[in-house]
């Protein structure tokens, strides 16, 4: 019994200090994307922004659970994971427009600071 209970204590601990030092991703409120086969843009998707050597990596998810990353840095947009390339098809003052695959989303610009 105090086999069990030294072990259980182990766990927590362990468990408790990998949440402490696992970094943490800031969500962002909603935006516009054209994701999974959509023609027109949404205001469903969100980003979630985690700190990353270089810069920082922004997780784009969708309404529907998809979801796309991307490796921000240094003025540069890249796709972080995956086969396909992240192109920026254009900018206005307020946002970036940027295309994975079939998916396109028009990103904050404050949000790739």
């Amino acid at each position: 019994m105090l086999a069990s209970f030294l072990l259980l204590a182990a766990c927590g601990s362990s468990g408790e200090e990998q949440q402490r030092s696992a970094p943490q991703a800031v969500a962002q409120p909603g935006f516009e994307c054209a994701v999974d086969g959509a023609s027109d843009y949404g205001n469903g998707c969100t980003i979630e922004r985690r700190s990353a050597p270089g810069g920082a990596i922004l997780t784009l998810r969708s309404p529907t659970g998809s979801f796309r990353r991307l490796r921000v840095g240094a003025g540069s947009v890249a796709a972080a994971d995956g086969a396909e390339p992240a192109r920026i098809l254009g900018e206005d003052g307020s946002r970036v427009e940027v295309v994975i695959g079939g998916d396109r989303y028009r990103i904050p610009r404050e949000a790739l600071r």
